[in-house]
């Protein structure tokens, strides 16, 4: 297999083993691939955990206390969300700043650069979930999920009817 272009490579990211033949033409023999030097594993390792994305998008409209994002997210533990938290301070997507260290501690969460541009990939995602899953959802749920996309967080801290 020639190797035309540098987005191939980039798009497989396998560990090459190469050749060039008479022609000067780089060619691929035996690629291997390695789950751990991925670009996308690493991608979706970073957004690995089913609350990281909605704590992203709370933090970017501003829910950025641990007490308010629990209350949009009422199905989460508090043990879940603070490792959920720990882990995307960890990854440099979020920075956790301490206002009142004494009890009770007031803490605020924000997005670093880091965090800013993978918001935006997620956003890139979301449309692409809207159009390719539109069949899996109610008419009103899709509503929901554009505004919600647009920023329009609901006045119920996003807690739907279940009966």
């Amino acid at each position: 297999m020639v190797l035309q272009s540098s987005s191939y490579y980039l798009e497989t990211s396998p560990l090459l083993c190469y050749s060039i033949d008479n022609e000067n033409e780089i060619i691929m023999r035996n690629p291997t691939f390695d789950a751990g030097i991925c670009v996308m594993t690493k991608i979706v390792g970073l957004l690995s955990g089913k609350w990281k994305p909605i704590l992203l998008y709370l933090i970017q409209h501003d829910v950025n206390r641990f007490g308010i994002m629990k209350k949009y997210m009422p199905k989460i533990s508090k043990k879940v969300l603070a490792e959920q938290l720990r882990e995307l301070e960890k990854d440099n997507l979020i920075f956790r700043e301490v206002l009142v260290s004494q009890a009770p501690q007031v803490v605020m969460y924000s997005l670093t650069a880091k965090g800013i541009s993978l918001r935006a990939l997620i956003d890139e995602m979301i449309q692409w979930g809207l159009i390719n899953f539109q069949n899996e959802y109610s008419e009103e749920q899709l509503r929901e999920f554009e505004g919600i996309h647009q920023g329009q967080l609901s006045s119920n801290c996003g807690v739907t009817d279940q009966s």
